[in-house]
């Protein structure tokens, strides 16, 4: 997937329209005034000095298309290949804090679960995973055979290298921070700063300072839509702002749940904890296999997968929305009564009474073991 040229003639290649917006996006005044030739020749000693010092910004799968020795590890593997090369990574500190100390111990089927997620965050197929690298100059996309591949500028893989030999360990102390970013996110809602830097800091013993952290969310806010920030908190884009402030107002005495090194990992990649994420998947399915919804227009009942042949966006939509309210209704802390108002907004029917109750109970389930953001994080039986 992944070839080399320079960077003078990976932009040469680019139409003035592509280069300007990679003007753009490096901060250079109004370079669609610019002639063509200046803006290659201002880029090409622009961007090795940004990417210097955005490297700490890059997401894993960004970071990681500079490292040949990572790609290599993905072609023809067998099982004691992996495991080597899954040490490897560790021994080169390549996989910070993300997985857990895997030592001789370790089954083939942990081994298999760490790749796999690592496959997910770091080789994504898709060359929409490296836009951010794309717009900014510092990788370039070539078409062939109705194949996308991705060619790297030999300059910037020199200032990976040498950066990552002066300042590998902070490099990599931020790729921790933004697993911590997203697990306080999804697990409280809302996070201080402060509550980052203290969590961040006992369980990883990183040296960055309340300042660096703050600076670090604020400046990577810019790059990631997952959450928004203001001045002392941090949350999730899931909130309104409304309900970012409810939250704080109404719990600034109240201590945050301190998670433990499985939870963070967990919310690093989920919404929920693992638990969670089980019973809301069988809610789930409970609900798309045993109700119909009611088409007002042609007033008859639908399943979802007659939804899904006749590919009715209307019904399908009722479906998605009930989803993403019982995801958000769970971490609010609201009830039962709030769930039954969903379902019958949406004139859902279910196909006996025992289906009914059974998604009932599933939720109140639900309820029980998830985090409660009102609450910082904490279960009901914790506080």
């Amino acid at each position: 997937m992944y070839d080399t040229m320079t960077l003078n003639q990976g932009l040469r290649r680019l139409k003035k329209r592509d280069l300007v917006i990679i003007g753009q996006n490096q901060g250079i005044d109004a370079p669609s005034t610019l002639k063509k030739e200046d803006l290659i020749m201002a880029l090409n000693d622009l961007l090795p000095k940004k990417f210097a010092e955005e490297i700490i910004y890059f997401l894993p799968n960004e970071l990681m298309v500079y490292s040949d020795g990572f790609r290599k590890m993905f072609d023809g593997l067998d099982h004691k290949q992996l495991e080597e090369s899954l040490n490897k990574m560790q021994d080169d500190n390549l996989i910070p804090d993300l997985f857990g100390d895997m030592d001789e111990h370790s089954s083939m089927e942990d081994i298999f679960q760490s790749f796999d997620l690592m496959k997910d965050m770091v080789l994504d197929d898709e060359s929409d995973s490296l836009n951010y690298l794309v717009n900014n100059g510092y990788a370039f996309l070539s078409e062939k055979d109705n194949t996308s591949t991705v060619k790297l500028p030999l300059e910037l893989k020199d200032v990976f290298a040498k950066t990552m030999e002066e300042r590998g360990d902070e490099v990599f102390d931020y790729q921790s921070l933004q697993v911590y970013i997203f697990s306080l996110t999804n697990l409280y809602g809302v996070c201080s700063y402060h509550q980052l830097h203290k969590v961040f800091k006992k369980l990883t013993g990183s040296p960055l300072t309340l300042k660096k952290v703050k600076d670090y969310v604020l400046a990577y806010s810019g790059k990631s839509r997952l959450y928004e920030v203001t001045d002392n908190y941090f949350y999730t884009n899931v909130l309104e702002y409304e309900e970012f402030e409810t939250i704080v107002d109404s719990d600034l005495q109240r201590d945050y749940y301190f998670p433990t090194e499985e939870e963070l990992s967990a919310y690093g990649y989920g919404f929920f904890g693992q638990k969670a994420i089980e019973i809301y998947n069988e809610l789930r399915k409970g609900i798309l296999t045993h109700s119909k919804i009611e088409d007002i227009v042609n007033e008859e009942l639908v399943s979802y997968a007659e939804a899904m042949e006749l590919e009715d966006g209307g019904i399908l939509e009722a479906y998605e929305t009930i989803f993403d309210e019982v995801m958000f209704y769970a971490k609010m802390g609201y009830g039962l009564y709030d769930f039954i108002k969903t379902l019958n907004r949406v004139f859902i029917k279910f196909d006996t009474l025992n289906d009914m109750n059974r998604a009932f109970s599933l939720y109140n389930e639900l309820q029980e073991i998830t985090r409660k953001w009102p609450l910082k994080g904490a279960l009901y039986s914790e506080l």
